[in-house]
């Protein structure tokens, strides 16, 4: 009845021409990578940098240039993608994730491990290797909070 079927671009991200919220021209995309078996996960900024999460695999796209023809691909980082969106968090000093191997930050130019030499790899492992992971950010504290499994309470339920 004149109306289309979405079709789903798994390895594609969209963006909006500028001022033009909700307006995806087929034209307006970046296609970092394409065919990895793996989809887009969450996307996060920081500064001048587009963090792409995939489940395995995390790509940062300098997106410097105001004209995203001149946007690229500044890294590839094997085994730093999360299993799911809740697994990323953004603070005042960068992009804060965690998954089964560390948890990380990204500064606007560099990625650090912020469990290493801090917490045993297996224990890490032990903990971390859950697919409803969750990490948030205590401003207050200036502490990363790291949830082994989260339910989510509905406020008709008593705690």
């Amino acid at each position: 009845e004149g109306g289309s079927t979405p079709v789903q671009m798994r390895d594609r991200l969209m963006y909006t021409p500028v001022g033009k919220f909700d307006t995806f021209p087929r034209s307006y995309y970046v296609d970092v990578v394409k065919g990895d078996a793996e989809e887009y996960v969450k996307l996060e900024e920081f500064g001048d940098r587009l963090l792409a999460f995939k489940q395995r695999t995390l790509y940062i796209i300098n997106i410097s240039n105001p004209s995203p023809v001149n946007w690229y691909l500044e890294g590839t980082y094997k085994f730093k993608g999360v299993p799911n969106q809740a697994c990323v968090t953004k603070t005042d000093f960068g992009v804060v994730w965690a998954n089964s191997e560390g948890a990380y930050i990204f500064d606007g130019s560099n990625i650090r491990n912020l469990t290493q030499n801090k917490i045993e790899d297996a224990i890490w492992q032990s903990f971390a290797d859950q697919s409803d992971m969750m990490v948030g950010y205590d401003p207050k504290k200036d502490q990363i909070i790291v949830v082994e499994s989260a339910t989510v309470v509905s406020s008709t339920d008593t705690i």
